[in-house]
């Protein structure tokens, strides 16, 4: 019976020897996410309606107001708003007459700018990593009669981040958890592991019983599994953030030292 157990979703390899079954399963549909959790932000309707507010509004938005909705939306898309952001710095500065000076080709140093750059560093870093949860911006008072109406959904609460990863690793971990059960019922039982999971899924209760032993087994497993995952996509979150941070201060110093170039006191 278990060669009849198909290799469809997440099921790789089975196999039963001395009365254990083995079951392999591919990480590849177990987490079907990608590293910057494309599959699951899909899913999360405010970011959709920010997205599409943005690109809808972006042509008649000065550089502020741009920055101040793409640090709103990396609370979504860390990676799709830096590599955004690499764009407008890599637009911006190929134009000669923007970035290099006839003088020397290289921008003037200035103290006060350099002072003052010190004195804003917090401002820059608390916009793309929101300390404070209750920060909202202007897109999201725009949007606030669609976004309301997805409160509820902790994953797509746009105002903690916090709050919807946490939700999002305690989803993961069940998920992967009842994922890896349904295969070794199905690899036990000899039923086909899509029937299964299609089953599960339905209004019909199912029943499907494992020891207790195999439980923490199984649990113990999958737990290191998913906590190292969300803590690769928490990473990769992370230095987007950090890159956010570095090119929002390039055209920070670009304007300021445009400013003290055309004889602006600061």
């Amino acid at each position: 019976m278990i060669e009849k157990l198909k290799k469809g979703f997440n099921v790789k390899y089975c196999k039963r020897e001395a009365g254990n079954t083995l079951v392999t399963v591919g990480p590849d549909s177990r987490f079907p996410e990608g590293i910057e959790g494309s599959g699951r932000l899909i899913r999360t309707v405010p970011s959709v309606v920010v997205w599409y507010h943005f690109l809808k509004n972006y042509p008649g938005m000065s550089r502020k107001q741009r920055l101040e909705s793409l640090s709103m939306l990396s609370r979504w898309y860390p990676a799709q708003v830096a590599h955004y952001l690499f764009r407008e710095v890599r637009d911006r500065f190929l134009d000669r007459d923007l970035c290099l000076r006839r003088e020397g080709g290289l921008f003037n140093a200035h103290v006060p700018t350099s002072s003052l750059y010190i004195l804003q560093i917090d401002e820059r870093i608390a916009l793309w990593f929101y300390e404070n949860p209750q920060t909202k911006g202007e897109l999201i008072k725009e949007v606030k009669p669609f976004v309301e109406m997805f409160q509820d959904n902790l994953r797509g609460h746009v105002r903690d981040c916090r709050v919807r990863d946490s939700a999002w690793m305690e989803e993961l971990l069940v998920r992967t958890l009842m994922d890896k059960l349904v295969s070794l019922h199905a690899a036990r039982t000899g039923q086909d592991r899509q029937i299964v999971a299609q089953t599960l899924r339905g209004r019909e209760p199912f029943v499907f019983s494992v020891s207790q032993q195999e439980l923490c087994e199984t649990y113990s497993e999958i737990l290191t599994t998913v906590a190292t995952r969300v803590a690769v996509e928490q990473t990769h979150d992370y230095a987007c953030r950090a890159a956010c941070v570095a090119m929002s201060s390039v055209f920070y110093l670009h304007d300021l030292t445009h400013l003290v170039d055309m004889g602006h006191t600061l």
